[in-house]
């Protein structure tokens, strides 16, 4: 069936540090702080991709930090006040699907009239945003 991703498709709809940044913050939360070794332990996940994914989070207001030796990070807000979108758009700058959504004026066809495949590919992007955004992360532990 055409439907069917191979392992390859389905890695590039999701990054890897995508993956890896769901996985670290499903495993933080508002109160305590976790240091990054054991969370990075836990999932699997290098230190240094860690610490990479957590600076990333960090800038983009999803995590916050801790210095000093009890130090390590936390989430700025609860888990279930998360969501799986908001951890996606923290790790990726562009969310559209496809070029013609993100510029409109780049496509002649979408520029000169309706265009079927602009108007498909965001259909399915508006789906798939609404199906993360309405995802908690809390419901991924």
């Amino acid at each position: 069936m055409w439907c069917k991703f191979t392992q390859k498709e389905r890695e590039m709809l999701v990054s890897r540090e995508t993956d890896y940044a769901i996985r670290i913050v499903r495993n933080l939360n508002h109160t305590d702080v976790k240091s990054i070794e054991e969370v990075a332990s836990k999932e699997l996940v290098t230190l240094p991709m860690a610490h990479k994914v957590c600076r990333r989070l960090k800038k983009k207001g999803i995590i916050q930090s801790k210095r000093g030796i009890d130090g390590g990070y936390s989430l700025v807000k609860p888990l279930e006040d998360i969501s799986l979108f908001d951890v996606y758009a923290a790790m990726n700058d562009v969310v559209e699907i496809n070029q013609c959504l993100a510029d409109p004026e780049s496509c002649v066809f979408a520029v000169n009239g309706v265009c079927k495949v602009h108007n498909e590919l965001n259909r399915i992007q508006n789906v798939v945003i609404e199906e993360l955004k309405c995802k908690p992360m809390s419901e991924l532990i």
